[in-house]
């Protein structure tokens, strides 16, 4: 289903103060960054990188619990945004992972032409499969029950997550993301081979949204229709969602009986 450069001043201090039922964590994990995928073909072993990033975990983990990694958009880390899926999804009982692609490069306090130029698809994907193999060995967490959710620029690495040569190139052995969530996700590329993992995409996108072409997202899912199997969802709204409504309404992931059953929280 698709429904002048700042320098990085080292690892934060947490941006907020975890709920009560809750604990966040400040991280760092081992990534690359390579400007094109080609790069991992040509110099893998050459293109370590430290990457920061904001580990939320439940009070309580009686049993291996499902795990969230989050991909930022173009604006950075938002309270409002993916912070407050890491607070909510955490308080569902889920261990959520929300990457810093951009301060962790040095340009988290610039504009998105910037971000845009630095950080590159390729390098917000090697954030993304680090997540997936950071979450995959972290004792609390279920390894088959990872998924993936990604706003704006980051939707877009959401859905090349799903993506089988993607995610080869990056975790040859495995593992693999069970869901793939995309709200506002930049519809640009398609692949000449559209094969998926086949876990399930779900794609929001805004019909006034002059950032993302609907018609060009049936495309993509039409590609590869045999591994998605579906159509993009539509939500009327701009590009960007204001405030936490959209985490209420919209967003739905938020609900455990509207996570597909691989993924879903138990309690």
């Amino acid at each position: 289903m698709i429904g002048s450069i700042s320098e990085s001043t080292g690892l934060r201090q947490p941006p907020i103060r975890p709920r009560e039922d809750q604990k966040i964590e400040q991280i760092v994990l081992p990534s690359r960054n390579p400007v094109l995928l080609s790069d991992l073909l040509e110099d893998r072993d050459n293109l370590g990188y430290q990457v920061e990033a904001e580990l939320y975990l439940p009070k309580r983990c009686n049993d291996p619990a499902p795990g969230v990694v989050v991909s930022e958009g173009l604006g950075g880390l938002q309270d409002s945004r993916e912070r407050g899926y890491g607070r909510r999804l955490a308080a569902e009982g889920y261990v959520v992972l929300v990457i810093d692609s951009f301060t962790s490069r040095g340009v988290g306090r610039n504009g998105d032409l910037i971000r845009s130029y630095t950080v590159t698809e390729a390098m917000m994907l090697a954030d993304a499969f680090a997540g997936l193999a950071y979450l995959s060995a972290h004792p609390d967490v279920d390894q088959g029950r990872i998924g993936i959710v990604g706003f704006s620029y980051g939707g877009m690495v959401s859905v090349l997550t799903s993506y089988s040569q993607i995610a080869e190139l990056f975790l040859p052995a495995g593992p693999r993301f069970a869901t793939h969530v995309s709200y506002y996700g930049c519809t640009i590329p398609r692949l000449e081979d559209p094969t998926t993992t086949g876990a399930p995409v779900t794609m929001f996108l805004g019909e006034q949204d002059r950032n993302v072409s609907i018609p060009r997202a049936q495309k993509i899912a039409a590609d590869s229709s045999d591994g998605l199997g579906g159509r993009p969802h539509r939500v009327s709204t701009s590009h960007v969602y204001r405030g936490e409504a959209p985490i209420q309404s919209a967003a739905s992931i938020c609900n455990r009986s509207s996570l597909p059953e691989r993924l879903r929280a138990h309690g």
